[in-house]
């Protein structure tokens, strides 16, 4: 019965009937602490709750024992009357300060830890502090800010024998024990659980060639994110290796340049799902990446001088029919400076573009000196029903999407953001005509409820802000 109970104040006053209610409503209460989240009217404690207790350790320990997931973040305070998050300007209210707390404390049932970054935790957030929280049932480890040390992975190795999850973003590696390759590799070798890794930020002392060449014939990892790899280090495990690499990897992020990813696609043609961090000015990735037939999701990130052909995205649209997600690039940048540039992209190729990719259902195309008008939207808007989220760089005038356009238009689009080349003005609708234009565009896209229609120049006065306003006032904001 307590099971379905989702109110705090009832569970508490179940703990005050008998031994055994207070046991199940404690474990029920006490079963995630720290996190902000909460589930109807059950919200969880806070990780200072449970620091509070460390005055009697007996009571300490018999909330501890009961605990599934501990979460380590910063507390936010709620600005009176407002929704705003203010954020402490001391370390009160920073959860990563009760580490030294917590040293002697079991948590036998613990499956989750989530240590995020906060300004105190590259202080508290020490390699020797993490490793009381491997406890043998964990499950899922994700740390953004702090240390890691040789000790870490050598206690996770024997600790947690049934590691799923991993997810390492430290800010520094430890200075006094750093990581090694052999520790991190025989790490590797020992979990044989273990389902998804990223370790994107962690090539410091860790990433070498024999790392890599593990990653690459690990038999359990199904999500893999891992730093930029050099060619050289590529093409020695291409030579050495069989003809699939990353042999049950669904989903691979990976740092890479063009001859890299050219010598790498004909042994990953299994990946459904490819996120590339490009290196050194790129020409070639999208017609690299279209000889992955079964890919369903890429997502690139172009350096600075990249740029991208308009046939080289019709070839990959071509090949690629599967395709649900495309983001060229998925960073944002509030200026397109930073995009590729795109040559020979005109309304025509995303008419192309569209009518091969009909599963799609989120594109990003951010590209400098684009060509591109509301005919594009129109097109994508025609040939894919399902889409839910655009963001692309394009010169569109709103009276004439909206006078071209017609009632459920965008049948499932979420979110709308459009970038204006920074060559141009804000295309502002004329204030007359704006709550006119704001109610038909509302009714194109009737789920609507994220609209961003911005100039690229970070320096042009965006007037089109009013037209957004406007035009999100009628919209239903529900996602």
């Amino acid at each position: 019965m307590l099971n379905f109970c989702t109110d705090s104040s009832t569970l508490a006053s179940c703990m005050c009937v008998n031994s055994l209610w207070a046991s199940k409503a404690v474990e029920i209460l006490w079963e995630t602490c720290g996190s902000d989240r909460s589930l109807g009217n059950l919200k969880t404690p806070l990780i200072y709750d449970l620091a509070a207790l460390a005055l009697r350790p007996e009571r300490l320990s018999w909330y501890s024992r009961r605990i599934k997931a501990l979460v380590f973040n910063v507390v936010y305070a709620i600005e009176p009357e407002t929704t705003y998050q203010i954020v402490p300007e001391d370390d009160s209210s920073d959860d990563a300060r009760f580490h030294r707390t917590f040293l002697d404390t079991e948590f036998p049932r613990l499956e989750r830890v989530e240590i995020y970054s906060t300004k105190w935790g590259r202080i508290h957030n020490k390699a020797s502090s993490l490793l009381q929280y491997l406890q043998p049932n964990l499950k899922v480890f994700t740390l953004s800010g702090g240390a890691l040390s040789d000790a870490f992975f050598s206690v996770a190795k024997i600790s947690c024998p049934g590691l799923v999850v991993l997810s390492l973003n430290p800010d520094k590696l430890d200075d006094d024990h750093n990581v090694s390759v052999r520790v991190f590799s025989e790490f590797l070798t020992a979990m044989k659980s273990l389902r998804t890794l990223d370790i994107r930020n962690c090539s410091k002392g860790v990433l070498s060639v024999e790392i890599v060449r593990l990653l690459a014939n690990h038999r359990s990892l199904k999500y893999l994110q891992m730093p930029a790899v050099s060619n050289k280090w590529i093409g020695e495990i291409v030579s050495v290796s069989g003809d699939r690499l990353f042999p049950n990897v669904e989903m691979l992020n990976i740092g890479i340049s063009d001859i890299g990813l050219e010598l790498l696609v004909p042994h990953i043609q299994h990946i459904t799902e490819l996120k590339l961090k490009l290196f050194g000015p790129s020409t070639d990735a999208l017609r690299i990446a279209a000889s992955m037939p079964g890919l369903t999701s890429l997502c690139l990130d172009f350096p600075l001088g990249s740029v991208i052909q308009a046939r080289d995205l019709a070839f990959l649209a071509e090949r690629c029919s599967n395709l649900v997600k495309l983001h060229i690039p998925s960073v944002e940048s509030y200026t397109d400076r930073t995009y590729p540039v795109g040559e020979g992209m005109f309304d025509a190729t995303i008419d192309y573009i569209a009518r091969r990719l009909p599963k799609l259902e989120e594109l990003l195309l951010k590209v400098q000196n684009t060509t591109l008008t509301e005919v594009a939207l129109a097109s994508l808007a025609i040939h894919c029903s399902h889409l839910r989220t655009i963001h692309i760089s394009a010169d569109v005038t709103i009276e004439n999407l909206v006078r071209n356009g017609r009632p459920n238009l965008f049948p499932s689009l979420d979110i709308l953001r459009i970038l204006l080349p920074e060559s141009n003005g804000t295309n502002r609708p004329s204030y007359k005509d704006m709550k006119g234009l704001a109610r038909n565009f509302a009714t194109m896209a009737p789920n609507l409820y994220t609209f961003e229609f911005r100039n690229a120049d970070p320096l042009v006065d965006n007037g089109d802000f009013e037209f957004e306003n406007v035009v999100c006032g009628m919209l239903p904001m529900n996602p």
